[in-house]
Parts: C-alpha cells; structure tokens; sequence
C-alpha cells in the first residue's frame, strides 16, 4: 500500500459528491409516503439508526466556521469514482471509508490518482468487522469506531469482492493502523435519539451542517429513499418515517 508518513430504506452517501444549497431544505413532512424498504429496482439497503450517547453530540461552537455564507459548496475535488456496492448492503462501508476516508486523504497527499485502487479506501474493510458475520447493513457510529481503533486500507489491499464475511489478517491490520481516524468524531443528528428521547419532535435546525460545509468539510449522512428516487420501482413499504443520522470528523 501507498505510504507517505444507496438502497431503500436508507441510502448512504457522502456529502461531497454533490453541491449543497443554503436554501432551507424540507427534512420531514407530515403528509409524504413511507420510505421504500427492502431491495427494490436493482437497490440495496443497509443503513442502521445509530444509538449515540449525548457525549458524541457535536459542539455548536465546533460547527461555526465563522466564514460567510456561499450560495452552495461543492467539495467533489478529493472525491474518488462513484463506486458501486452491488447487492451488499455496504453502504456504511463505502460512505465512511471509500468517500469519506478517502477525501481525507487525498486532501492531504494531493499527488494521489483516485482512479487507482491504491489510493481508494475499502469499503468491506470496514463493513464486514461491524456487520456481525451478517449482511443485514451497518452503523455510522460503529464504522467511525472501527476506523478510530484500527484503521483502515486501500481497495487493493483489501478488495470488494461480495465476501462480507472475509476478515482482514494480521498484515492488512498492521497496514490499517497508521491510517486511524482521530477520536473527536461526532453526530450532527442522529434519528434515534430524537425519536426515543424525544418523542419523535425532530429538529430541523441544519445550520451547522451548512457551515460546516461551508467550511470545506465533508460528511457522511443517511437519507430516507422513497418511491418516486430515480431507479425504485417498487411500492413504499414499512419503514422509519424519516431515518436519517449525520456524521463528521474534524479531521483524521
């Protein structure tokens, strides 16, 4: 490896693949349908609600970048190639350590090709240590924790080949160390905490995750998918009202 010292119920993505506006954004409807469940249109799930402890809430002071406002940000500079989680649900996977891990350092080692898998971060690296020895999708918190206690490698030291119970050996591990995020990551929202500790009043105040991003700065976020997204063809299911968990760092 290099060295220099999105699915039904919930689709993942990172947010730095796309440019995000000030205008105020409708998070939750009291008269939208509920969000597709299951495999639907080719569509995998795998997003699970985190259950954070209030320490993990992020500092408002943390969230003000103090720089004006700009109309929309735009941070696909360091992005790697959409990739594609197939019939896994790995999105956890791929949010956290393909996009996200993997803009963190190339912002750091500008000189990277992200076309190369050298230089891609493994999203089964990731996923397949929280998932239980099941494919049955994965947790914010529990991935920023894997990659805070251990790390994390490239695509081509560890592959994405369907296998979600392949785990990584003593190599790939000793590899993955000196790649540990920092332990200050936090959540911005996360839905299980406002549905049962709050009786389900959801706060709609997303200016942190504005200046935040308008700071330079990536997250990681899951979104509900409904029927009417690009690619569902199936009918609105059971499901959460309106899932959805926000999680950053301040930098690995």
């Amino acid at each position: 490896m290099k060295k220099n010292a999105v699915t039904s119920l919930v689709i993942i993505t990172a947010v730095l693949v796309s440019s995000f506006f000030v205008a105020p954004l409708a998070f939750a409807s009291n008269n939208r349908p509920e969000p597709v469940s299951g495999a639907t249109g080719g569509l995998v799930d795998g997003f699970e609600l985190s259950k954070p402890d209030a320490g993990l809430k992020a500092d408002s002071q943390r969230l003000a970048s103090g720089l004006p406002m700009k109309s929309a940000a735009n941070l696909t500079a360091y992005a790697p190639p959409i990739g594609n989680q197939g019939n896994q649900g790995s999105c956890v996977g791929w949010a956290t350590a393909y996009y996200y891990k993997t803009w963190y350092e190339k912002a750091e080692h500008t000189q990277w090709d992200l076309n190369n898998s050298m230089y891609q971060f493994s999203p089964s690296f990731v996923y397949n240590q929280i998932n239980d020895g099941m494919d049955s999708g994965a947790t914010f918190q529990d991935a920023f924790q894997l990659m805070e206690n251990s790390g994390c490698v490239d695509l081509l030291e560890f592959s994405y080949d369907g296998d979600y119970l392949k785990q990584p050996n003593g190599n790939q591990k000793e590899a993955a160390e000196q790649y540990r995020i920092s332990g200050d990551w936090n959540y911005f929202f996360a839905e299980y905490m406002w549905a049962h500790d709050y009786g389900g009043s959801y706060n709609h105040d997303i200016s942190g995750i504005k200046s935040w991003l308008n700071s330079g700065k990536p997250l990681v976020m899951g979104i509900p998918i409904y029927n009417d997204f690009p690619g569902i063809n199936g009918n609105p299911s059971s499901g959460y009202y309106a899932s959805r968990d926000y999680y950053s760092s301040n930098q690995f």
